[in-house]
């Protein structure tokens, strides 16, 4: 019995210890027991999805499978030019402008919320929902090989977002690309996106005797190659796009040889083929193709030049369209394979839609469209950029994906 009595004492011993260590807790840390009390009515929530709006609630698969890089060229403008070209004579109506396409499910974002001269506050929400969206497009090289409607976009876009201007990038004069030689306009956009836009001027998009000849057009990417090394881009673009309708007009025009029949046609879609099939085996890690329309011009390009019908501007786009379709979904079709390499469209002249009856002056520089009947004021370049940032990231998020 007596030898229990030392054992008991230092039972209770360690209980006063441990008493006064939680006491001593307690006082440390009071919120403990404001944490652990029952008295109050309110109940802890569990944080629930897109509590705030704007929020991201599709994924590029579900985007890209309801044909969304098609669906957001269609839809209205804020600002129509026919009435309200006086909004749009200065910097602050092209703020105000804006393409709103007719399908909300494809959720498109606008990337000028991201830039600095936005001026106005975004909240939390729409920022997020924005770096959200357009994460497939973020830290990329975009390569336009077009024509000055292309150069148009890169300096206009680069300049909104704050930059100071374009950079350029030369090469000495080649057989491919003779004197002045190949030329680069660029820039890369300030973060979160961290894109860098590139143009080269082209005088033709299937009408270059490279465009006609794979090898010779893979000499033709090499020397593009070449030059993107100088600016640090050594595995070369992320994306690429093909333009320059109006220049095939030119040279057609020049020999009187517009395309007419079929077999005509299938020259220039045979092409479009090879160049798309060259770039992809050219550059592995080209995740897209794209293909720019063109509306129809009333530029002069010469003293003797005869405006084309817009039969054949609206034959060549909807080529382009075709190719994409048909492309796109036979990828999509391989459930099991890579999604890269999809060929998508990037319709400026559907959203522009100046070719329409619905416009007297088609794009004229009557129509408030144009400056010139060709090239179109900085806020159409603005809202078709902000268009193709769209498309471009679902297409860049589902190859990354794979």
């Amino acid at each position: 019995m007596g030898s229990s009595a030392p054992l008991d004492a230092l039972s209770r011993l360690q209980r006063a210890v441990s008493a006064l260590s939680a006491r001593v807790d307690a006082l440390e840390h009071p919120e403990q027991d404001l944490l652990s009390a029952t008295t109050s009515a309110f109940r802890p929530v569990e944080p629930t999805p897109c509590p705030l709006s704007p929020c991201l609630r599709s994924s590029a698969l579900e985007r890209i499978s309801r044909n969304c890089s098609a669906a957001v060229w269609s839809g209205r403008w804020a600002l129509d030019p026919r009435w309200q070209a006086h909004q749009l004579r200065s910097s602050a109506g092209w703020a105000l402008q804006r393409f709103v396409p007719a399908a909300p499910e494809c959720e498109p974002a606008d990337p000028f919320v991201l830039a600095s001269s936005h001026g106005a506050h975004v909240s939390v929400a729409a920022a997020q929902f924005t770096t959200s969206r357009l994460r497939g497009l973020r830290d990329s090289l975009w390569l336009m090989v077009g024509t000055s409607i292309d150069h148009g976009i890169v300096y206009e876009v680069c300049v909104r977002y704050g930059r100071e201007g374009v950079r350029v990038a030369e090469a000495a004069p080649t057989r491919i690309h003779p004197r002045p030689g190949l030329h680069f306009n660029w820039c890369t956009l300030p973060p979160p996106l961290n894109l860098t836009m590139v143009e080269v001027s082209a005088q033709g998009l299937t009408t270059l005797a490279h465009q006609r000849d794979p090898q010779r057009h893979r000499s033709h990417l090499s020397e593009i190659q070449a030059l993107l090394n100088t600016i640090g881009w050594h595995e070369g673009p992320t994306f690429l796009t093909l333009a320059g309708i109006e220049w095939d007009l030119k040279q057609w025009a020049a020999q009187q040889a517009v395309p007419i029949i079929e077999s005509d046609w299938a020259v220039v879609r045979g092409s479009l083929s090879m160049q798309v099939k060259e770039a992809h085996n050219y550059w592995p890690h080209l995740k897209a193709v794209t293909l720019r329309t063109q509306f129809r011009t009333s530029y002069r390009f010469s003293a003797r030049w005869v405006d084309q019908d817009v039969v054949h501007y609206a034959r060549y786009s909807d080529l382009m369209r075709q190719l994409s379709r048909g492309r796109t979904g036979r990828l999509l079709r391989r459930r099991h394979s890579s999604q890269c390499g999809m060929l998508a469209v990037l319709d400026m002249a559907r959203m522009m839609n100046c070719s329409s009856a619905d416009y007297r002056d088609g794009c004229s520089r009557n129509s408030g469209w144009t400056r010139d009947g060709l090239h179109p004021h900085p806020w159409v370049y603005h809202q078709y950029f902000a268009i193709s940032a769209n498309v471009l990231a679902d297409l860049g998020e589902m190859c990354s994906a794979t």
